[in-house]
């Protein structure tokens, strides 16, 4: 409950900071009561509200009689339901080229056919070699890593391999991502319904939040891996492949490993499964980057990604809780939610915060470290857009009150130009703006800032910024002595640059 607190304190204050930004950019109150923020915050308000609202209607149940039936179908549903989030979820970081539904489809249900082979290579294994869990540490890791690890990983790694080799649908980076985390899902999809099944619904959070996840980062591996592989054009794709399924293997062993006895700490499964959350999202804004369809006018942000984690999580919760109710009542339907509901609060924020907090940047390869800040986790900060390298236009922001000792007029805008690097001014990070060459540019020198809760550009490709002026012959530090700046709100809209020819690299749009 402490370490939730802060989390829901940094939540709220970036709720509102990116209500008011939906508020700015918004033309009248109707279309700002349409803006995704507000229609997220009203499906909230109805996935808090609904499930009471039923079981106060229904009566305290059970309304179904209880069966086996019954909770093998509300255990397909909720998995089911599960592996739909979690897709919704990718497709949102599918930003320049989205891919055809029924493909990812096939690679889903591929993934889920293939599920079903797993088992047996299980026994084979354990008739074979007599290699199967004993409880000692030693033999318990290799069983995690060859056997659990490499045979899962490997199972998920067909269904990529099959569309790769086989179709062009592969034409950008993170599609490798993309078919990998589809294939981990349909996987899951078949495991969930098992751990639903047997748990009576009561692994529903641990599936959603830590099981779903996990699978799609440690498959996403094996995707990157080629992705970069192919932007680099290396050598030896094929063994580069097979090491790339080792190390997810080994991800997937010792993720697992801790579990496999109670006496071993669940602390450190948790601990790596925070980083290897970090280490997918840095996965995933690598390779946006690196598309050739890359347009920066379409990156409208990801603080909604948050929201939207947020009510599908709630979503399957409510699902759960109205499944139980049904089957056994109210009491049984309650002691579900107390048991799952702060419990995973602290996860359910933590991973919200970290998959929405994204900075993409063209062409830009980030090195993959894990944070080792706990400040990430308790506090995590709010960041901007990365603008550096963006070519935009900047224009007057509506109702702008220009100062009255600067000789600016409002007919020198819109003005083109390009976002440099970065400034400290005044204890903030700011952009520089370099206007193109023009004889109306009457500055020596334009800061610029996304106002707080701008993380992207919204519709029309526009963004609310804070702009600093400082004149012709004017000095730009911050001493008493400057004549400017005058500072002032902007509008900024994002001109897509033309895009490199990456033909070359094994994407081929």
């Amino acid at each position: 409950m402490v370490l939730l607190v802060p989390l829901l304190i940094i939540l709220f204050i970036a709720y509102f900071l990116e209500l008011r930004a939906a508020y700015l950019l918004s033309v009248g109150w109707k279309q700002w009561t349409n803006s995704p923020i507000m229609r997220a915050t009203l499906v909230f308000v109805l996935l808090v509200a609904l499930p009471a609202i039923v079981t106060d209607g229904l009566g305290p149940g059970p309304i179904l009689p209880e069966s086996r039936w019954s909770l093998f179908f509300s255990a397909i549903l909720i998995s089911g339901t599960i592996s739909y989030t979690w897709y919704r979820f990718l497709t949102w970081f599918d930003l320049f080229e989205r891919e055809r539904f029924l493909v990812e489809l096939l690679v889903f249900l591929g993934a889920a056919g293939i599920t079903f082979l797993v088992p047996g290579a299980y026994h084979w294994l354990e008739r074979t070699f007599d290699f199967r869990l004993t409880g000692d540490h030693w033999n318990d890791w290799w069983y995690a890593f060859l056997a659990i690890g490499l045979i899962e990983e490997g199972a998920k790694l067909i269904p990529l391999l099959f569309i790769w080799l086989t179709t062009e649908e592969v034409n950008e980076p993170f599609d490798m991502v993309l078919y990998a985390s589809i294939s981990a899902l349909g996987f899951a999809f078949v495991e969930n319904i098992n751990y639903l099944y047997i748990t009576d619904l009561g692994a529903v959070m641990g599936r959603t939040l830590y099981a779903s996840v996990a699978h799609m980062t440690f498959s996403s591996i094996i995707g990157y891996g080629i992705a970069i592989s192919l932007h680099h054009q290396h050598r030896w794709l094929a063994l580069r492949i097979v090491i790339y399924l080792f190390v997810a293997a080994a991800a997937h062993g010792f993720y697992d490993f801790w579990l496999l006895s109670d006496s071993r700490p669940a602390l450190v499964t948790m601990s790596f499964f925070l980083g290897s959350v970090q280490l997918w999202a840095l996965m995933k804004n690598n390779l946006i980057g690196l598309s050739p369809f890359f347009s920066r006018s379409k990156d409208q942000g990801s603080s909604m990604f948050r929201y939207r984690i947020i009510n599908g999580v709630l979503f399957i919760l409510g699902l759960a809780y109205l499944a139980v109710f049904l089957q056994k009542g109210i009491g049984a339907a309650e002691e579900l939610l107390y048991e799952l509901a702060l419990p995973t609060a602290w996860v359910l924020l933590a991973i919200a915060f970290e998959l929405s907090g994204h900075k993409l940047a063209q062409g830009r390869i980030r090195p993959l470290r894990i944070s080792w800040d706990l400040r990430r986790w308790l506090a995590p900060s709010l960041p901007g857009p990365d603008l550096e390298g963006s070519t935009a236009t900047l224009e007057v922001f509506p109702g702008t009150l220009w100062h009255p000792r600067t000789r600016m007029a409002t007919e020198v805008f819109p003005l083109d130009g390009r976002i440099g690097g970065k400034q400290i001014w005044k204890g903030a990070v700011w952009h520089l703006f370099h206007p193109a060459p023009s004889d109306k540019v009457l500055w020596s020198k334009v800061l610029l800032r996304p106002l707080a809760g701008m993380d992207g550009f919204g519709p029309g490709g526009m963004m609310v910024v804070r702009c600093a002026f400082w004149e012709q012959g004017s000095n730009s530090d911050t001493s008493p002595l400057a004549k400017g700046p005058d500072v002032q709100h902007m509008l900024v809209r994002a001109i897509d640059d033309p895009v490199p020819d990456r033909s070359s690299n094994g994407f081929v749009p």
